[in-house]
């Protein structure tokens, strides 16, 4: 019920196939940002969704797990691929 609530508020909705177990990210998935699945004892998926591309790159990278795009928008690599090159020319300089 709580991901077809989700999948029904916003415009863009990805799944995401996380490299750790569902209970070791539960608690850095914040209410309201989407809905843990687990798979097996190392992975678990995230159904989420939000206005933008932007948005989402946001949310699945403040989970801090390595991760997979299981089901995206094209436009969700995009963002990621942004915010990677941010991150990096940011360290770039120290």
């Amino acid at each position: 019920m709580a991901h077809q609530l989700s999948s029904r508020t916003w415009p863009l909705q990805a799944t995401i196939t996380l490299h750790e177990p569902a209970a070791s990210v539960a608690d850095r998935v914040w209410p309201g940002m989407g809905v843990i699945e687990p798979v097996d004892d190392h992975s678990c998926l995230l159904h989420l969704g939000a206005e933008t591309p932007r948005d989402l790159a946001w949310m699945i990278t403040s989970v801090d797990a390595d991760f997979t795009l299981t089901h995206a928008p094209p436009e969700l690599a995009d963002a990621l691929r942004t915010q990677g090159t941010r991150c990096l020319n940011a360290v770039r300089e120290v």
